[in-house]
This record gives C-alpha cells, structure tokens and sequence, in this order.
C-alpha cells in the first residue's frame, strides 16, 4: 500500500493539499450548486474589482484558467443568473459583471473559504500561517517569469 504521508516532492505534497482543499469546498458549495471555480470566479469579481467587471480575459488570466474552460464557465454562470455578459468594448474581450444573485451567493458561501483559512491557521499557528502564505507567493512569482 501507498504511504500518504511519505512523498519527499513538494509538488506532489502541494498538488495534494490543493486536490483535497477543492474537494472539501466543492462538497461545501454543491448545495448551493456552485462549484469553487464558479466561486473564485465570482469573489474576483466582488472584491477585486471596483465595479464587479472585468473582461472575460483579465479573469482568465488572474486564476489561470484556460480559454476553452472559462467560455464554458461563463456560460454556466450566466445561465444560473451569476453573471451577465456586458458584452465587447472595442477589440478586447468580453466584459463580464457579478448579478446581485452572484453577489448574494458568494456572500453566503464565502464562508466555506473563510473556515478553510481558519483550519490552515490552526494547524499552522499565526506565524506559520502567514509564512506559508508568504512563501507560496514567492514559489509563485518565481515560477510566473518563467512561464
């Protein structure tokens, strides 16, 4: 039998811990028929936004989802009444806007993201939290120039 507490890699322990974080939260949203994509899509727009727009490439772009992936997303979404489709300004790409639906979804199922926070931290403690955080960031940023 496996070992699941043995792999030396830390991509495979990270690409676990992410594997079992989205399961845990999508089990958590499903009531709500949301998926954690759908969420962070629409917690973007709620709190990364000044206006709760962004065009469909600027979201694409800051949760690195792909292009095909987030058509079918934003399709979803609209047809739930999360989003709507603001459509073209000019060249770029579609613009999209949380609904107050969207907004009153992400504000009851926020929580779930909260209290998955909570338990890093607990396990974590404060400090170790907060470096956690602050090391991911750099990995990330250290991986995004070579990409």
């Amino acid at each position: 039998m496996l070992s699941t507490r043995n792999p030396d890699n830390a991509c495979i322990k990270i690409k676990r811990l992410s594997e079992s974080i989205d399961r845990t939260l999508n089990s958590r949203l499903s009531d709500d028929d949301l998926t954690l994509t759908q969420c962070r899509i629409l917690y973007t727009l709620a709190h990364c936004t000044d206006d709760g727009s962004a065009t469909q490439k600027e979201i694409e772009d800051y949760l690195s989802i792909s292009h095909p992936t987030a058509i079918g997303l934003f399709r979803r979404m609209e047809s739930k009444d999360l989003i709507e489709n603001l459509g073209r300004t000019g060249k770029s790409s579609k613009t999209i806007r949380i609904t107050p639906h969207g907004n009153r979804m992400i504000d009851r199922n926020e929580i779930h993201i909260h209290e998955m926070e909570k338990l890093i931290e607990s396990v974590l403690g404060e400090i170790g939290y907060h470096s956690l955080k602050s090391h991911l960031d750099l990995v990330y940023d250290e991986l995004s120039k070579k990409e």
